[in-house]
């Protein structure tokens, strides 16, 4: 810490006052506000352990990727000056996508330091050329907290959801949420306005008796997400919901995932998840509510676009249900994520398989889901384009047989 020494030497009695400045574009009264405890140094040796506390605490506001710390001794006798100089991370960050089931092409643009404040902001526009419909939405997190150790912010938007190629949902939302610095607590509290919309004539039996939708839906939620459960590499998500649509329900999601590196860049994931819907009215559950194994059917892998070249335990077969009370879900992932011959090209390879047992009917053989693909991830000077194949191998009648999907991101 440049300039303790001297400050050490120059005088030990109690501190009569610390001036604090800041080498950055954001609000620096708000900044000093958030490390006011500095300023109750009573002598230097504490001066000097709560700059260290202090530097920590501006780097979990995620806005900057360095923190040096300047300490002066002060125009006047007993007084100290303390500069944190500091440098801040992009502030901005635009993503393109392309996927199917359904078509969709989404642009996400994610902006820091919003209103000059540690914050982070999330703009996102899709369209859906096979329904000419489009969603969006809106969200702003602001870093500095209302209460000890919480982010609090806001999600609104419009979102379409697919229950299969004859239907779809459309989706207003308005939730308020709150996150503590590591992200592992989520609680929410929102509000959803639905409408169901039938894209086509040809309803099935199952359709035209589960597609009758409320109209609202109010919820409070808890989310625990820890990716390193007890130092381990097992990812555990569980989510709470209490909610009220044609009728009262809770709702609680467990997934345990365990990833292990087998060798060199080969990665092996083992997931489960569990679920159980109650009704306090013994009404059937809307398909909305009910536990879905995802809202189009086919095959995505979102590993190496949203979360770099780890093999994430969101990679997932997924498959398509109308709705049940209860859910279970067993998933295994072998991947390949790098070959050395395309190190120079800064391209970076990857094939994958995967397979899933979904409890979904009596056989055992058609509760089976196995896929095979591949993709590539090109680092470009200004941003990175991957994309991403899969075929399914052992499909259900209704399956979507293949998925291609396309991703470029500018960012850090």
């Amino acid at each position: 810490m440049e300039g303790y020494d001297k400050l050490k030497s120059f005088n030990t009695n109690p501190l009569n006052s610390i001036h604090i400045t800041f080498s950055s574009s954001f609000n620096h009264e708000i900044l000093e506000e958030y490390i006011k405890f500095l300023k109750k140094s009573k002598n230097i040796e504490q001066l000097h352990d709560n700059i260290r506390l202090a530097s920590r605490k501006l780097l979990i506001l995620d806005s900057f990727t360095d923190c040096k710390v300047e300490i002066y001794p002060g125009p006047q006798v007993n007084t100290a000056e303390v500069k944190f100089i500091m440098t801040e991370k992009d502030f901005s960050i635009y993503q393109f996508e392309a996927d199917m089931d359904p078509t969709r092409v989404s642009c996400r643009y994610l902006l820091r330091g919003l209103m000059k404040r540690p914050s982070l902001s999330e703009f996102k526009l899709g369209i859906v050329p096979y329904l000419n419909d489009f969603d969006g939405s809106f969200s702003y997190m602001d870093r500095i907290s209302l209460v000890k150790d919480l982010n609090h912010g806001f999600k609104l938007g419009k979102n379409i959801r697919m229950i299969d190629l004859n239907a779809y949902q459309t989706v207003y939302f308005n939730e308020a949420f709150l996150k503590t610095w590591d992200d592992k607590h989520t609680f929410s509290a929102g509000y959803h306005l639905r409408s169901n919309k039938i894209a086509t004539k040809t309803l099935s039996l199952d359709l035209i008796k589960n597609c009758i939708l409320p109209t609202d839906k109010y919820f409070i939620a808890y989310n625990y997400h820890n990716p390193n459960f007890l130092n381990y590499p097992l990812s555990v998500k569980l989510r709470t919901e209490i909610g009220k649509s044609q009728g009262s329900f809770t709702k609680t999601h467990l997934s345990l995932a365990y990833k292990y590196n087998l060798f060199s860049d080969y990665f092996w994931v083992n997931k489960a998840k569990l679920g159980y819907l109650h009704t306090f009215d013994n009404k059937k559950p809307c398909i909305s509510d009910a536990f879905r194994y995802h809202n189009v059917k086919g095959f995505k892998y979102l590993g190496a676009r949203q979360h770099g070249r780890d093999s994430n335990p969101e990679n997932s077969v997924m498959v398509d249900n109308l709705g049940t009370q209860k859910k279970l879900y067993f998933e295994t992932i072998a991947l390949k994520n790098s070959f050395p011959l395309f190190t120079r090209l800064k391209l970076t390879p990857y094939v994958y398989g995967s397979s899933a047992y979904v409890l979904e009917k009596n056989s055992w053989r058609d509760n089976i889901r196995c896929a095979v693909g591949f993709g590539m991830k090109w680092q470009l000077p200004f941003g990175s384009l991957d994309f991403s194949y899969a075929s399914r191998v052992w499909r259900q009648p209704g399956d979507i047989p293949a998925e291609f999907q396309v991703f470029f991101t500018k960012g850090d």
